[in-house]
């Protein structure tokens, strides 16, 4: 197995904490995503990371079919049951949090004359939404899951590339991101570079 990831995706990062989790060694290789020569795009014609590529010559795009593979191949979970709505719940939320958020990452890393006001504010608004909503839960540090690391990465996000003081009016969360970022799995995937 090979994981092709981006150094500041949180999607790649995900699925790169997934992995220590589930106890598994997974090999990677940062790769470009935004040339047409770049090596991913001979595997996954979408472009996207992270994908990974599999000893029979199978390729899995997107976190969760990936995560669903490592789960099987660790015999372990960090996906929630079907049967586990609220598990399932924080999933989907989780998701949608991270998503919002590296489009609104991505939209201001445009120039600021191509930027649109409409989109950053819808994004701002969706991520404030979805930090309301996790202020108000009982989140756990341990076992970690898809849904925590999700959640983690996405604050992580948030925080280095587009608005720092989401903490002061969360403090609950701020927290909780403070304890599980002290974790050697997240430390050691923290994007390394901070684009303008």
């Amino acid at each position: 197995m090979l994981l092709l990831c981006t150094a500041n995706s949180p999607y790649s990062r995900i699925i790169r904490v997934v992995a220590m989790e589930l106890g598994l060694d997974l090999p990677i290789e940062i790769v470009g995503v935004r040339n047409r020569a770049d090596r991913l795009l001979a595997f996954n014609p979408a472009g996207k990371v992270p994908t990974l590529l599999l000893d029979d010559g199978n390729v899995l795009a997107e976190s969760r079919p990936i995560c669903e593979y490592l789960e099987r191949v660790a015999q372990r979970r960090v996906l929630a049951e079907i049967s586990d709505g609220p598990g399932r719940q924080l999933e989907g939320i989780a998701n949608g949090f991270v998503d919002g958020v590296a489009v609104w990452v991505r939209e201001a890393r445009r120039k600021t004359e191509d930027q649109s006001r409409d989109i950053l504010a819808l994004e701002e608004a969706r991520a404030k939404r979805c930090i309301q909503y996790f202020e108000k839960l009982d989140l756990p540090t341990s076992p970690l899951n898809f849904a925590l690391i999700s959640l983690f990465s996405g604050l992580d996000l948030m925080t280095l590339r587009v608005h720092g003081s989401w903490s002061e009016e969360s403090p609950e969360l701020a927290e909780w991101h403070s304890t599980l970022g002290e974790m050697d799995v997240f430390r050691s995937t923290r994007p390394e570079t901070n684009p303008a």
